[in-house]
């Protein structure tokens, strides 16, 4: 809400302007032509590197020990770039995803066979790529889909966002009271659901973790939702290459039982693949693998956790499964899924 300060003049809240950002893009921005957004994507990109102060110390924290020092701050200025372009991609006039052809889906029959058991799916991906494009594809394959948002505000804004992803098919659960019911909801109709988990949000439960050489907490709530309903998890990405099209990467799925704790260290070396590849199109702005993030995971994992213990080796099993060849479905709790 706006604020005078001591001279008399209104202030604006950070919600508010982002609010306004908001509206004003989707007035202009379908004015724009195409041409014209890479350029807008890398000149605003390239601003809100030099200007963003607490956005740009995370990002260069979080992608140091990714890529090393020399490569960190023209890293860390490409993924600003990449953030705008996926802002963009929500407001663009361009004609919507009608088919999968033309680019490259590896994995993306994955998909089939996790909804084949009846339990819907639970898609757990990084801030990495564009959620919004990865959403029209599964439009466009005719499978529904649902994207766990964080809740913005002020409530006009997360409205508005959530009519500018409905445009395109993608339904949207914002986290908070009622999320669980609506997540429950969705994989009974055999729909999915997509999951960001590279940082923490709220009060998730979270398990501490080794993440590209860094002790941190990583949330385990994808894993423990998926036992607690008999679904299948699937780990997957997608990001838009320069030429427009679309690459995926999505490894098999699996229904995982009661070792939550195993399953967040295989979703961080999962993850750990996934940004290597393209560690510019990372969107890790708040803290992750910086100082204090790191500091915070060390003090936690000295305290007992409340699960029962769990080893790695009973991932790594499940994922020598997977390369195994496939027969029909099976859905017992800790099996992979095969189709």
């Amino acid at each position: 809400m706006a604020a005078a300060d001591s001279r008399g003049i209104t202030a604006v809240s950070a919600p508010q302007a982002k609010y306004w950002a908001f509206r004003l893009g989707t007035a202009v921005v379908p004015l724009l032509p195409a041409a014209w957004l890479n350029p807008l994507a890398a000149a605003l990109g390239s601003a809100g590197f030099v200007l963003g102060g607490r956005a740009r110390r995370n990002a260069l924290d979080n992608i140091t020990p990714v890529v090393g020092s020399a490569e960190a701050t023209a890293t860390a200025r490409r993924m600003f770039v990449h953030s705008v372009r996926c802002s963009l991609t929500m407001f663009e006039r361009r004609p919507a995803i009608t088919g999968l052809g033309g680019h490259r889906l590896n994995g993306w029959h994955h998909f089939h066979e996790a909804l084949a058991g009846g339990r819907g799916c639970v898609l757990v991906s990084p801030h990495l790529g564009d959620i919004n494009y990865m959403a029209e594809l599964f439009v466009a394959d005719g499978l529904p889909v649902n994207v766990l948002v964080e809740e913005l505000r002020p409530p006009a804004l997360a409205r508005l966002a959530a009519r500018q992803r409905a445009r395109r098919g993608v339904q949207v659960i914002v986290a908070g009271t009622g999320a669980l019911k609506e997540i429950a909801q969705a994989l009974a109709r055999n729909e999915i659901v997509a999951l960001l988990s590279d940082r923490l949000v709220g009060n998730q439960p979270d398990y501490p973790v080794r993440f590209f050489g860094r002790q941190v907490r990583l949330p385990g709530t994808a894993f423990t939702l998926a036992a607690r309903y008999h679904s299948p998890v699937v780990f997957g990405t997608a990001v838009r290459r320069p030429n427009g099209t679309i690459e995926t990467d999505v490894r098999a799925p699996f229904v995982p039982d009661r070792q939550t704790a195993a399953y967040v260290q295989e979703m961080a070396r999962v993850f750990e693949q996934f940004i290597l590849r393209d560690p510019g199109c990372w969107l890790a702005f708040q803290p992750i693998l910086g100082p204090v993030a790191d500091a915070a995971a060390e003090r936690a994992s000295a305290c007992p956790h409340t699960v029962e213990p769990a080893s790695t080796a009973h991932v790594a099993a499940r994922a020598r499964e997977d390369r195994a060849p496939v027969g029909r479905p099976a859905h017992r709790r800790g099996s992979v899924v095969r189709g």
